[in-house]
């Protein structure tokens, strides 16, 4: 349970595999492959997934 909640607080110590099986676990999958995708990107930073349901966290 731990993880779960350092998932949630945004802590940068968990491991991407974890997120990658809490997507896999919700049908989501393919929310991992747009975040990793560097087109999506803008210079600003995330613009580029508003509205998309994903919430990136700033470090």
């Amino acid at each position: 349970m731990s993880t779960v909640r350092r998932m949630e607080q945004g802590d940068g110590r968990v491991s991407i595999h974890f997120f990658a099986r809490a997507l896999q676990v919700f049908g989501q999958l393919g929310a991992l492959e747009d975040l990793v995708d560097s087109r999506r990107w803008s210079s600003r930073g995330c613009d580029a997934f508003t509205g998309t349901g994903l919430t990136v966290l700033s470090p």
